[in-house]
């Protein structure tokens, strides 16, 4: 996996990290690929075109960053606990999201100033600073114990609503409700409307992606129609998220998981030409 692939007449990066075969491994890896986005971000910065694209593939970067530095609390309170089960489930989300970064990476070198390249010659060599991996912060208090799904470790549904907004590049002004009633005019809403502080679930998640991809959906008042229909879509209901059978309840969601969700499904596009991605 290269972590930035230039043109042929683009100044090409460093060498970079072996891809990740461990956790350490892949925060480090994520550090050096977010280390590059911003000289590559810096080099071409009066370029106004692809400066945009390139700082929109490092915020997206950043985001998985973060992501991984709270799955690593959650897998070292796991590994605490000896629950093996769920390490290795908190292992697969981490490695899952650290591939993405290789994606981004390409994206950012693809971004071009115009719709018509233009050959430059003589490109200035960028100079890359040698990489220093961040230092990581690891609070075991923000993992929830081992199989914990509750009212005091789930996602809010207003906290997803903010989460949505961004991907969706709504205009947010006001209170911490605003973007559930900007979304609600949209009729992007989970069925009933949204619910403040109620967890999120399944069910909610499934039935807000929907409506947000109009997807085509058999049984529209049968919530478990749109977790079939964005199963259908490819994104990773059920490698992901706590799997949803037609006749089980839903289970509330964690946030780890809805953002790990949102990354791997971030090919997948939104009716305003925005990818469904990460805050």
């Amino acid at each position: 996996m290269a972590l930035l692939s230039a043109r042929a007449d683009e100044p090409k990066p460093a060498v970079v990290p072996v891809p990740p075969a461990s956790v350490s491994n892949c925060m480090e890896y994520l550090d050096a690929a977010i280390e590059r986005l911003e000289t590559l971000a810096e080099t071409f910065s009066n370029e106004t075109v692809r400066a945009h694209c390139i700082n929109d593939k490092l915020t997206k970067a950043r985001s998985l960053d973060q992501l991984v530095h709270s799955l690593s609390a959650s897998l070292e309170a796991h590994t605490e606990d000896e629950d093996q089960e769920s390490v290795e489930h908190d292992r697969a989300l981490i490695f899952a999201a650290c591939a993405r970064i290789d994606r981004l990476a390409e994206e950012a070198a693809a971004c071009e100033d115009s719709a018509t390249p233009k050959k430059r010659r003589h490109a200035p060599p960028v100079e890359l600073a040698p990489v220093v991996p961040r230092p990581r912060v690891v609070r075991a208090s923000a993992a929830p114990a081992a199989g914990q799904r509750d009212a005091t470790t789930c996602l809010k549904q207003v906290k997803f609503a903010a989460m949505l907004a961004d991907v969706l590049g709504v205009e947010i002004n006001g209170s911490a409700d605003a973007p559930s009633r900007e979304l609600a005019k949209r009729n992007i809403e989970p069925f009933g409307g949204w619910a403040g502080d109620e967890c999120l679930t399944v069910d909610d998640l499934c039935v807000v992606v929907a409506r947000a991809l109009n997807l085509k959906v058999e049984a529209p008042d049968d919530p478990y129609s749109y977790v079939q229909a964005v199963r259908n879509d490819g994104l990773p209901v059920d490698s992901v998220l706590p799997r949803r059978r037609k006749e089980s309840e839903p289970a509330v969601l964690l946030e780890a998981e809805v953002r790990i969700f949102l990354a791997r499904g971030y090919a997948a596009r939104m009716p305003s030409g925005r990818r469904l991605q990460p805050d």
